[in-house]
């Protein structure tokens, strides 16, 4: 199990490279990467071995090599930006080869189940690198609040708001994050050109993410799974009556009995029982030999309405966790 201190140090290093990542949105110069951005990954490196001694000096020596904010701001566009931009920092388009594909809402459904809304001067899409590290941090921060005298053994009895910050943490960074910004990364090693710091630059941060994301990922991975689904839960999907394969029902959805198992939701993720007629269904059309994947949604994802408005980054003053820019956030 990692440190106390962990999950802090992560939440205040995502809010940072969230800020970055914002360039554009919140004009952060050459000058706030170098006064403020680089001290505090040099304050935080002692607490995150994805902060290595190796990778700093080659960030900073890039940065130094940065002659100006407009230089950065060109490196920027050339990779995220210009279309055909080469590298979007969109995480839907490394995982699904589109923009509002399956991922894209899922992550707008995890955002809306603890209650985020979108800020009115981010007028990006919902799976933006920037909004989603700012939801981790977010909900690091919640994670925190609810163990507030030290992290808990794997296997411990923890409340339910517990378990699900720690279920959509963890399904969140296994499923979308971090393989997303593994694509995002190797797409920035085809495209970047070594010679120009100030694309570099950004190479060097997204690699950053891609560690310390790992890292999060081996801490949360014990507790995810050993608090999966409460051992009572289970006992009493387990004791479920199971039916004849023969319907005695004449068709009718609801009225034979079924074994309730139960399903992960194919928006959010979240385990879920099904009711009655959800689960008949799903049993005859895998007995069919079709496939049932699309009946696995959860009620709360049903009332989910893709077509509003995407979701708010929390503000750094919703966090425990400091602010990304020392007194400069927007």
């Amino acid at each position: 199990m990692t440190s106390d201190r962990t999950p802090l140090a992560s939440a205040e290093l995502y809010l940072c490279l969230s800020r970055a990542f914002l360039t554009p949105v919140r004009h952060v110069t050459r000058e706030e990467l170098r006064d403020a951005l680089l001290p505090d990954l040099r304050e935080l490196a002692g607490q995150l071995p994805a902060i290595s001694d190796d990778w700093l000096a080659r960030f900073t020596a890039t940065l130094d090599a940065v002659d100006s904010s407009q230089q950065l701001l060109l490196g920027y566009s050339k990779l995220f930006l210009t279309p055909p931009a080469p590298a979007p920092l969109n995480l839907g388009a490394h995982l699904d080869g589109a923009i509002q594909g399956r991922s894209a809402l899922r992550i707008e459904a995890l955002y809306r189940r603890h209650g985020l809304e979108r800020a009115t001067d981010f007028h990006d899409l919902p799976d933006h690198l920037a909004l989603n590290l700012q939801w981790l941090a977010w909900m690091l921060s919640r994670w925190l609040e609810a163990h507030p005298n030290g992290s808990p053994a794997p296997d411990s009895d923890t409340a339910p708001e517990s378990r699900d910050i720690v279920h959509d943490l963890h399904a969140m960074l296994q499923e979308i994050t971090h393989p997303g910004v593994a694509r995002l990364r190797q797409a920035i090693a085809v495209a970047v050109d070594a010679s120009r710091p100030e694309q570099q630059l950004w190479q060097w941060l997204v690699e950053l993410t891609q560690h310390q994301l790992a890292h999060d990922m081996a801490w949360l991975s014990p507790l995810a799974v050993a608090q999966a689904m409460p051992a009572s839960s289970q006992a009493r999907v387990d004791k479920q009556p199971v039916a004849d394969n023969e319907p005695t029902d004449d068709n009718a959805y609801g009225r034979c009995v079924v074994s309730a198992t139960a399903m992960d939701c194919r928006v959010c993720g979240e385990r879920f029982p099904p009711d009655a007629v959800l689960s008949e269904m799903h049993e005859r059309l895998t007995t069919a030999g079709l496939d049932a994947a699309h009946l696995a949604l959860c009620s709360q994802c049903r009332e989910v309405d893709t077509a509003s408005p995407a979701m708010t980054p929390p503000s750094h003053e919703q966090s425990p966790a400091r602010s990304a820019m020392r007194g400069k956030s927007g």
